[in-house]
């Protein structure tokens, strides 16, 4: 992840869901956290709350996102996410019911 780059907010341990969107504003850097010096983290801006979390189960019933990774793998911390899933994600969660 590079500077600025869109990054969707999902909430990974209770009610799986995208909640809104972050921008980078720390490249990767080794996680204080960890011994693990492999383990890495970055710094983020938060840019917007969506209106309406979208589930994984919602995510799961779009078909325009069939080949996402976070379906395959919903535990991921970080998983690539083409400009046209962005966008589509955010649509849904910005939806008027």
């Amino acid at each position: 992840m590079r500077i600025d780059d869109p990054v969707l907010f999902y909430r990974s341990q209770k009610n799986q869901a995208v909640m809104g969107t972050m921008k980078v504003s720390r490249e990767a850097y080794s996680d204080p956290t960890s011994a693990d010096t492999g383990w890495l983290t970055c710094d983020f801006t938060p840019m917007k709350t969506l209106s309406t979390p979208v589930s994984l189960l919602e995510l799961r019933e779009q078909e325009q996102l069939s080949g996402l990774q976070l379906l395959r793998q919903p535990r991921v911390a970080v998983t690539p996410v083409s400009r046209k899933e962005f966008e589509f994600i955010v649509d849904l969660g910005f939806r008027t019911p």
